[in-house]
């Protein structure tokens, strides 16, 4: 009985993020490929409420489709490095990533990870798959870290200047 409720509850919520998704028009402001030598990471996907895109007019959606196996570890040590490289304090970052510790999973090629913030800044991560529908797998309500978790691809500090550029739709 248990189990019905907890998929009757996703499905409610992934019915309702995709309604909300509609009800406030989010727009493709960009996309690009995140690649380390010759290896293709992620593609990602920066949607965005209006045009033209202003960093603190919310919603806004980052969209991440892995394009490789990585293990919930290296997401989250690539998170804090990159945090560190826009220079998040060490305070945020340590309470951050203990919250997406139990947020992250491992993925697999073509999961996606979506971040969602909505217009009071509260951070929704989905999770889907070719095979598994869209799920959400956890929030922050910290107003203070959708937008540094988006820094880490939009800040003119990102370690990735040129995919900022592309996420912008600026190429």
């Amino acid at each position: 009985m248990l189990k019905l409720l907890i998929f009757t509850f996703c499905l409610f919520v992934s019915s309702s993020f995709a309604k909300s998704i509609e009800v406030n028009r989010l727009t493709l402001v960009g996309e690009g490929v995140m690649s380390v030598v010759f290896w293709k990471v992620y593609k990602a996907q920066l949607y965005s409420k209006n045009l033209p895109f202003k960093v603190d007019n919310y919603p806004q959606m980052l969209k991440i489709t892995y394009l490789r196996e990585i293990e919930k570890s290296d997401l989250l040590e690539a998170t804090n490095d990159q945090w560190q490289h826009i220079g998040t304090s060490d305070i945020l970052r340590k309470k951050w990533i203990k919250s997406l510790e139990h947020i992250f999973p491992a993925v697999q090629p073509q999961d996606a990870i979506t971040l969602y913030i909505d217009d009071k800044k509260v951070s929704h991560f989905y999770l889907s798959s070719a095979n598994k529908p869209l799920n959400l797998i956890g929030q922050v309500r910290d107003p203070l870290f959708g937008p540094q978790f988006i820094g880490i691809w939009l800040s003119k500090h990102t370690s990735r200047p040129a995919l900022r550029r592309q996420l912008l739709g600026e190429k």
